[in-house]
């Protein structure tokens, strides 16, 4: 049995995501990426909203620089030594786990997958 059942995720193309940020912000969900910015916030001490959208960039470029001035909370998982990053297989799990964490198990809202 697969966690794909009862984790409601996709993937939005590069080129639909300001599109998709808007339809998500016209709706109120807080927007939150798993990002290192100069202004990124701490997982380990952020309260996670109860209505969000979890973006996690591309395992090599991240999240395109030009979304971020779109997004609400750009968060990153504090590290030490020479590591600065987390492959995104890693990475999102630790940001549900906080998530669930603060909030439970059942989720609130369902996600519209983006049209083609």
């Amino acid at each position: 049995m697969s966690s794909e059942s009862w984790i409601n995720r996709f993937e939005v193309k590069v080129k639909d995501l300001r599109d998709y940020l808007w339809a998500l912000k016209n709706q109120s969900y807080h927007i939150i990426v798993a990002e290192q910015t100069v202004g990124s916030q701490q997982l380990d001490k952020f309260s996670f909203p109860r209505k969000i959208a979890l973006f996690l960039g591309n395992e090599k470029t991240g999240i395109p620089s030009d979304i971020i001035p779109l997004l609400d909370t750009c968060l990153e998982i504090p590290q030490f030594g020479l590591t600065r990053s987390l492959n995104v297989h890693v990475a999102g799990p630790m940001f549900m786990w906080k998530f669930v964490k603060q909030h439970g198990r059942k989720p609130s809202v369902d996600l519209n997958e983006p049209s083609s």
